[in-house]
């Protein structure tokens, strides 16, 4: 009897890992399409041919800036992609939650909703990329920031796609 409960055991085992790993070739199969769906965005937007998209210079940051401040939408809410470096001491790190606290009052933090205020004509660097300035909902203090790090607040609004194809490419093209 107990050699049957193993047996049946085994079984579950392999029937569920042939599961997950059917379920992980999905995952890897819709990654694999959005990312080509992104480089052939981003390979229009910076009028490049099929093929290996073009690296992060100053004269695709200046095409890529360009073509942003003809089509974002300032008017919505941003947020930061992940924690901003300053905040990595206190998030996770050894910094205290009531320091943090503090200076999330004078700095900018990945969790606020802010508005694009000014897309920079003038200032824009390979290692940050576009920059531009922010203003907290919160507070209405304003803020520079590399627009790489920040994301739409509003999952289903275009400016999710445009952020997050500028994003995909300085990040990985750099």
């Amino acid at each position: 009897m107990k050699k049957n409960r193993t047996r049946e055991d085994t079984k579950q085992t392999s029937v569920s890992r042939t599961k997950q790993y059917e379920m992980l070739k999905e995952i890897v199969k819709k990654s694999s399409v959005k990312i080509a769906a992104q480089e052939q965005r981003v390979r229009q937007i910076l009028g490049a041919e099929e093929g290996e998209l073009p690296g992060v210079s100053e004269e695709t940051l200046l095409r890529y800036r360009e073509f942003l401040k003809q089509h974002l939408d300032l008017s919505e809410l941003v947020t930061g992609r992940e924690f901003f470096k300053w905040e990595e001491y206190f998030i996770i790190g050894p910094g205290s939650k009531a320091e943090y606290e503090e200076l999330k009052k004078q700095q900018p933090s990945y969790k606020d909703h802010s508005k694009i205020v000014k897309i920079y004509e003038d200032r824009f660097h390979d290692f940050r990329g576009v920059l531009v300035r922010v203003q907290r909902i919160s507070d209405r203090k304003r803020f520079d920031l590399p627009l790489a790090d920040l994301e739409a607040l509003d999952q289903a609004s275009k400016n999710k796609e445009l952020l997050d194809d500028y994003a995909f490419w300085f990040v990985n093209y750099r």
